[in-house]
């Protein structure tokens, strides 16, 4: 408790324990140690806790050396506490995240009325859940994730989008395009992808919405050149009510247009994928945190 309140490192002698005793410092608590060695443990200047050594015997002593090298350790038990404690946290929010979601797939399902439908979704669904714990990278995950895509909508060009950890650039972990076009990472401009991102709500671009939104200034297109897709369809990617992706499929055909509930199969989908993205981007980051901990 002493250390608790005054946030500093104590070598205490049995002289020095009952001084404080005598000036009401402490309370005694069992027997008196011959020395007793405790620091605080502090997060963010913050003490969340004690570490504490003592001996009971004379041939057992502690010295200044001793105060230093427990406080030098100290300072990496945090560290330690403080990634386990993250670890654990994101595991729950995960499970949170999921069971969720889970209830909010269940109320949409009942409202789909093709049986068949409905069924196929679920299958897929589960798919995508199942690829957390299947597949051997991300690679392989964005792939997998790509071919259960196309059972539900047209997916000839499909592409995840991610923002880095500081929210200024934008990559591509994975991208298939008819036209050959390879996406590059890159800063935030006013793309399509960047659109749903900064707005973190769905889009279903056509010709006369893209000419609107291009008046209005919300997107740039800078490479006239290239062939603009005859339909657009963007689904942001959410975490703890952070937008952290996207999901899109765009077809340059007008042979291949997306019905109207395409969108909202897409959204259907980025939740799940939201989760499972994070879930298993969490089980490499556990992974690697395992590895340097041991």
């Amino acid at each position: 408790g002493y250390i608790l309140r005054t946030g500093e490192p104590m070598l205490a002698r049995n002289t020095d324990i009952d001084n404080l005793i005598k000036e009401g410092q402490i309370m005694i608590m069992g027997s008196l140690p011959v020395d007793w060695l405790g620091v605080p443990l502090i997060l963010n200047d913050e003490v969340i806790g004690a570490m504490v050594v003592q001996s009971y015997v004379e041939d057992v002593r502690y010295r200044q050396e001793d105060l230093e090298l427990l406080t030098f350790v100290s300072q990496h038990v945090v560290t330690a506490l403080e990634r386990f404690k993250r670890l654990e946290w994101m595991e729950t929010e995960i499970e949170r995240q999921t069971s969720e979601l889970r209830f909010a797939n269940e109320h949409l399902l009942k409202e789909v009325t093709e049986r068949e439908k409905a069924e196929l979704q679920t299958s897929v669904l589960y798919a995508i859940s199942e690829l957390t714990n299947t597949a051997e990278d991300m690679n392989s995950f964005y792939q997998n994730l790509h071919k259960q895509v196309a059972k539900l909508l047209n997916a000839d060009n499909f592409y995840v989008a991610l923002l880095t950890d500081n929210d200024q650039q934008v990559y591509f972990p994975y991208y298939v395009d008819e036209s050959g076009h390879v996406a590059r990472q890159r800063r935030l401009k006013k793309g399509l992808t960047e659109y749903v991102l900064r707005t973190g709500k769905s889009a279903f671009i056509d010709s006369p919405t893209r000419e609107q939104l291009v008046a209005r200034g919300e997107i740039v297109i800078k490479d006239s050149h290239a062939k603009p897709a005859h339909q657009w369809i963007g689904s942001p990617l959410h975490m703890e009510g952070e937008v952290f992706g996207m999901l899109a499929v765009q077809t340059y055909s007008e042979a291949h247009s997306y019905s109207n509930d395409a969108l909202e199969i897409l959204n259907f989908v980025s939740q799940h994928v939201a989760v499972a993205i994070e879930r298993r981007r969490s089980a490499e980051r556990l992974a690697r945190a395992n590895v340097f901990l041991e």
